[in-house]
């Protein structure tokens, strides 16, 4: 006499079916799609941060290039005053060094460095300085 169930039970327990395989299957591709997922959101974080490094040095850079020129050298009408400036470390980077009279004796600069790129990386790092005529 046969006790009721146990060659279903063997049955059921030699290999998986395919709805668990199907189960299985889904899981893992729902769990690989939150990695690229998280993958593709810290490139983008990186580069943004890389970009935003590079453009802060290279501000600092030519702000103190600017200043050197002194407050005669940094008029916009002088011949060494170059305003624009390319960045090609930078997608699409472009710089600029504005100078402008703030008060008697006293200009006012700024560098900005902009750049492109994709939707979520674009960006400015500006710095501004007073500079006096006075020694």
């Amino acid at each position: 006499m046969w006790i009721h169930g146990s060659e279903h039970n063997n049955r059921h327990q030699q290999g998986l079916t395919l709805i668990e395989l199907l189960v299985t299957i889904v899981i893992l591709a729902l769990g690989l799609a939150g990695v690229v997922s998280m993958a593709v959101v810290a490139h983008s974080t990186f580069l943004k941060a890389h970009y935003t490094a590079v453009a802060t040095q290279v501000v600092q850079d030519k702000m103190e290039e600017t200043l050197a020129l002194g407050y005669s050298g940094v008029n916009p009408e002088q011949p060494e005053f170059e305003p624009n400036f390319s960045l090609p470390e930078l997608p699409q980077g472009q710089g600029t060094v504005t100078s402008q009279p703030y008060a008697e004796g006293v200009r006012l600069v700024q560098v900005t460095v902009q750049w492109g790129g994709s939707v979520r990386s674009p960006g400015v790092v500006s710095a501004s300085a007073l500079i006096t005529n006075r020694p």
